[in-house]
């Protein structure tokens, strides 16, 4: 899901014009300590070597960082075989110098589906998010849960509580006005 009409009057606006890279920012001190021996994300970040990155299906840059994107991609390959395309992004960007980092899980963030109260094996990070209209880019999107939750009308994502699995209602004075506050 992309909310266009949001990352055009909230989040385009706020954005530096040149060297940022804005989404849900991730390496793997997030997770804590680890040594690359074990099998979680952590671990599996550590062995890479991964760089920060935006994790996940969508992330924003400035034009410059495009460019200097799509130049590099038509002079080098992008590792697919062993490396998720989000941290082979991570790592294109890395001769980038004074590039501002702008995580905004808030708005850019996974689904809240799934088992467990924590996305993470190890428990000390939630990437998922609530809903809501502040929510700019989510993923994954299954039909199921783009019948359940999207509002044509607003073209926003209604709140989807983990617990219940199902649509909230999410008309609450607090929750609108957390809703529309800015960005980061």
């Amino acid at each position: 899901f992309v909310n266009v009409p949001f990352i055009l009057h909230a989040f385009i606006p706020k954005m530096s014009p040149t060297n940022v890279i804005q989404g849900c920012m991730l390496d793997e001190t997030l997770w804590g300590m680890c040594d690359g021996r074990g099998d979680g994300r952590c671990h599996y970040l550590w062995r890479r070597r991964a760089p920060l990155f935006p994790h996940g299906m969508g992330f924003l840059v400035s034009s410059d960082v495009a460019k200097f994107v799509s130049d590099m991609g038509s002079r080098v390959p992008l590792r697919q075989a062993d490396i998720p395309a989000d941290v082979a992004f991570g790592m294109w960007i890395q001769p980038l110098e004074d590039l501002t980092f702008e995580s905004v899980e808030r708005h850019v963030h996974e689904a809240p589906v799934g088992q467990g109260g924590s996305l993470s094996s190890e428990g000390t990070i939630e990437l998922r998010q609530p809903l809501s209209e502040a929510s700019a880019i989510v993923w994954p999107m299954t039909a199921a849960l783009w019948r359940s939750t999207f509002h044509a009308k607003t073209c926003t994502l209604t709140n989807w509580d983990v617990r219940a699995r199902g649509p909230q209602d999410n008309s609450s004075a607090s929750d609108a006005s957390d809703m529309t506050s800015s960005p980061g």
